[in-house]
């Protein structure tokens, strides 16, 4: 390594300086026969000058004590609240980079509150969200649930209800990647009624497929069929999430892990918080309570019951018997005269009726004629 002097006193002289800063903060709590309170105000300021040069010293773990120090005093003194949560926060930035996630978090925690009862509700959510982020990123779920969660506490108590979505989405997700899914519902359900109360159905819409996905995950598919069928009697049913739900639970239902994969790629799945996106294309088919057959067998009752009633077959009636025309009735035929009838007989032109006798005078006169 090179030998730079310049920063070699540079260093020396921070902490000269932070030592005698120390030196004067402890000579000023202390008392004595002629002084009998200690001077909380004196000390504060000290100790935050000496915090500083232990900072340019790069001396974190001094720096830590002596921000530490510097926010008890300030509280000590009582007439500064604020400078004694900043002095927290930056006992906290401290320890982060100390890795002390332990002793950051009840830093972050004392600071917030602080920030709190001086109604700077913002600076507490801004440290909180911060300190939940490093939290995040180094693999701390549970720890960054938990700071996020006290976001939303704040912003509930100040009814600041529009700006609770981002952080208790943020800690659902963490939820998640912690795989506590008793937890993940009970926020789902949370902000359902955050989504409620705004009237912002788009987002309900999603808030339920998200409950079903993380049910199926859970392993729990009579919870996530009965939550679909809860959900179908609100505006849910006429959305894009419910038919895809729907193939979800048929999918994981009918055991077809193929099938269930292919759905959860579906665009819709891309719209919901990236680790429930995630969990849905991790889910596998493990089979449920005969849902889609059960759906089957409900709509062939239906058809069945839709269809019209037709009458039962009576038995084929008798060859009706025709009446002859007129005609034939009045002009009977050979073969169609009764045997049995007799021919009418012209009455004769003359007065008498004598039968043959007649009948022959008449055929002799006609043959005088001829002849």
């Amino acid at each position: 390594q090179v030998f730079r002097p310049q920063e070699t006193m540079s260093k020396e002289s921070c902490l000269r300086k932070a030592d005698e800063h120390i030196k004067e903060a402890t000579k000023a709590v202390k008392t004595t026969m002629f002084k009998w309170k200690p001077d909380w105000e004196t000390a504060a300021e000290e100790y935050t000058k000496a915090a500083q040069q232990y900072v340019l010293a790069k001396e974190k773990g001094k720096a830590l004590e002596a921000f530490k120090q510097s926010g008890k005093a300030f509280e000590e003194w009582g007439m500064s609240k604020f400078n004694a949560a900043k002095a927290y926060e930056n006992a906290s930035n401290a320890a982060r980079d100390l890795k002390d996630y332990e002793q950051c978090s009840q830093l972050v925690a004392k600071s917030a509150a602080l920030y709190r009862r001086e109604g700077k509700s913002d600076s507490a959510c801004t440290m909180q969200e911060k300190a939940a982020k490093d939290a995040e990123k180094a693999g701390r779920f549970e720890d960054a649930m938990t700071l996020y969660l006290d976001v939303v506490e704040i912003r509930e108590t100040e009814s600041q209800i529009r700006r609770i979505k981002q952080p208790l989405d943020r800690a659902i997700q963490m939820s998640i990647r912690s795989r506590k899914f008793k937890k993940t519902i009970e926020l789902l359900n949370k902000e359902a009624t955050v989504f409620i109360s705004l009237k912002d159905d788009a987002m309900l819409h999603r808030n339920w497929l998200c409950r079903i996905i993380v049910q199926l995950a859970a392993g729990d598919f009579a919870a996530a069929d009965q939550l679909y069928e809860e959900a179908i009697t609100s505006s849910f049913a006429v959305s894009d999430e419910q038919f895809a739900a729907d193939q979800l639970l048929n999918a994981f239902d009918e055991a077809d892990q193929e099938k269930l994969s292919e759905v959860s790629r579906q665009q819709i799945f891309s719209f919901l918080s990236n680790d429930v996106a995630v969990l849905a294309r991790k889910l596998e088919a493990r089979g449920g309570n005969g849902r889609s057959q059960r759906q089957a067998q409900e709509f062939q009752a239906k058809m069945d019951a839709a269809a019209p009633v037709r009458a039962p077959a009576s038995a084929p009636a008798p060859p009706s018997v025709r009446a002859p025309p007129p005609s034939l009735a009045a002009e009977p035929t050979g073969s169609t005269a009764s045997p049995e009838a007799e021919p009418e007989v012209a009455a004769p032109s003359g007065g008498d009726t004598g039968g043959e006798g007649g009948a022959e005078e008449d055929e002799g006169s006609d043959l005088d004629d001829l002849l």
